[in-house]
């Protein structure tokens, strides 16, 4: 299954997949995302392999983030939407491959290519490795709820805020301090270390590993389930142009999102979340209107799911008064 830019490799219990675009970095293409969706079911379908290991061709980078080419097309904001859904998807399936999968990590693991390796059981660096999402100095983009819990999960929300406001890109150091990173070792040790380590655990009961990495995924994913992702309703109402035409600053506009809540026979109540999209400096407004007034509320441009559920909650306790004296009337 090997195509022009990924190559898939079998030795004993070691699966590998390499993503072979050294020239550019191994940047994402649709094709190198297909063929990591495929070398994840050819490993789940082979019960001979017990790991598998993903690396970067060359020494510049794992892989640095998605092709910026594939977004040329972009002009819709479904087309932002549809990008984050899709990456979800491929990684979603990264993590629900049944064997244990080693990131092996030489120079820059950005963007996308920071997802995929966070979505690894394991990860080995040298020293000169990076990881980082810096959408917040590039693309002016969001993350997706998936990518953020499984970011939080690993490195904490202070230290996740603290990457994606500025942008920067965390050292192989940092990372293994804030245990991103199993391993750091000299790149001339780091094939022959990440080896080792897989035949050690492709040694080791495979049921319990098995087990043992569900078990991690499922609690990670019930965290999640409770998170509305923000994105497919208010980011990408821009980000198809924002992710065609890389970091362009947004106009000032309005956006509306009606929503008519019945409270009972006499009375309905109209909510708006009126946002007036600003620089990213200078945040945004976000107001909620219902038949007795608004609630206006201070956010970030990159407002988060729980911040839009804390902006609502106002909003939702106003309604709930409204709904009890509408029943006193009636």
């Amino acid at each position: 299954m090997s195509t022009a830019q990924t190559v898939y490799e079998v030795d004993g219990m070691l699966a590998t997949l390499t993503f072979n675009r050294p020239e550019a970095r191994n940047a994402m293409t649709w094709e190198m995302y297909e063929a990591l969706v495929e070398a994840c079911r050819r490993v789940d379908g082979d019960a001979s392999i017990r790991v598998l290991i993903l690396r970067g061709a060359g020494d510049k980078a794992f892989i640095a983030g998605t092709d910026i080419a594939q977004f040329k097309d972009f002009d819709r904001p479904e087309d932002g939407v549809g990008y984050e859904k899709r990456l979800d998807e491929v990684l979603d399936r990264l993590e629900r491959v049944t064997k244990p999968t080693i990131a092996q990590v030489q120079g820059v693991a950005a963007g996308g290519g920071c997802a995929i390796a966070l979505c690894c059981d394991l990860r080995v660096a040298t020293p000169d490795a990076s990881f980082g999402v810096p959408i917040a100095r590039t693309l002016g983009n969001c993350l997706s709820a998936d990518t953020s819990n499984r970011m939080v999960s690993l490195m904490g929300p202070a230290r996740f805020k603290e990457l994606m406001f500025t942008g920067r890109l965390m050292s192989a150091a940092e990372a293994l301090a804030a245990g991103l990173v199993n391993r750091i070792v000299d790149a001339a040790d780091l094939e022959r270390t990440v080896r080792d380590l897989a035949t050690d655990i492709a040694s080791r009961a495979p049921l319990t590993i098995r087990a043992i990495k569900e078990i991690t995924r499922r609690l990670l994913a019930k965290q999640r389930s409770i998170v509305v992702d923000l994105v497919r309703r208010e980011q990408f109402v821009e980000g198809g142009h924002d992710l065609r035409e890389g970091a362009r600053r947004p106009s000032m506009e309005d956006h509306v999102f009606p929503c008519r809540v019945g409270l009972g026979r006499s009375l309905i109540a109209t909510a708006e979340v009126r946002e007036s999209v600003g620089t990213p400096e200078l945040g945004q407004r976000l107001r909620c209107t219902t038949a007795s007034g608004s609630v206006t509320c201070n956010a970030s441009r990159l407002v988060d799911a729980l911040a839009v559920l804390n902006i609502m909650r106002p909003l939702l306790d106003r309604l709930g008064e409204e709904k009890n004296r509408a029943g006193k009337n009636n």
